[in-house]
Parts: C-alpha cells; structure tokens; sequence
C-alpha cells in the first residue's frame, strides 16, 4: 500500500498578533475586583470580574468543519482540563480578544492572552490507495 502525506504546519502567537496594549490600572490593585469561579457566579453583563478557573477545570473546544468541498458542515465539541489554576480579566458578555482579555496565574502578574500563550496548528492530508484523511492537530502552550 503506498502511502502520500502532506501536510502544512502554521505557526501562531495564539489568539492574533501582539499589538501594544497597556494593562489596566484596575489589575494593580485586584483587591477591587470580585473573583468568580467559573460558571458558579452569577453576574450581570457587562460586569468587570476576574474569573477563576481552577486547575481540572473541563474546557470545550469547539472544533467546525465545513465549506462548500464538502456536502454537510459539521460541528463536535471535545473537552480538555487546564492543568493549573488561571485567572482571567475581562468584562461578562463582552467579546474576549486578545487585546483586552488579561490572564494571571498567581493573579499577581497579568498578560495578555497572546503573551501567555502560543500554540501551532498542523493541518494534513493522507493519501493511500484505500482512501484520503484530513488530519488536524492543535497545541497549545504557556510561555512562561
């Protein structure tokens, strides 16, 4: 049986390109800021929070396929668990991006999301005599 791969590597800052931004004053002193564990809290939108998500915590990761080379778009959802606690900034109901989302994991030194983590992306194609797959491969790291 012979086998074909290509495959294509991306490299990524994770969440977009770094850009300057400023940390907030409010994260020098987070004392005036409430803490809420990860969907336990009940908060208004638009409430400034710092949410905690404790080391375990189950993640979905929503992963879509679709376009018009296939004949249906899929959609599954997978889980992961962080491996430690992260606290993050940012307003319930607002967008999270990469510019005014801060992450801490000591809720002492804050980050944006682009320089708290980066992660590659590898899409393939596999080709053999019996059929074709399209692999995709996702990791992300801490760059501390």
């Amino acid at each position: 049986m012979k086998k074909t791969t290509i495959t294509m590597a991306l490299g990524f800052t994770l969440l977009g390109l770094s850009a300057c931004t400023t940390q907030p004053k409010i994260l020098n002193d987070t004392s005036k800021i409430p803490v809420v564990l990860q969907g336990k809290a009940k908060v208004t939108q638009n409430s400034e929070v710092i949410t905690l998500m404790p080391a375990g915590t189950i993640i979905p990761f929503n992963l879509k396929v679709g376009g018009d080379v296939f004949m249906q778009n899929v959609q599954k959802t997978f889980t992961v668990k962080l491996r430690r606690d992260t606290y993050m900034y940012g307003a319930i109901g607002k967008n999270i991006d990469a510019s005014n989302s801060w992450v801490s994991f000591d809720k002492k030194h804050w980050k944006t999301l682009q320089d708290a983590y980066n992660g590659t992306l590898l899409l393939g194609v596999n080709v053999t005599d019996k059929d074709t797959s399209i692999n995709l491969a996702f990791e992300a790291n801490s760059k501390n």
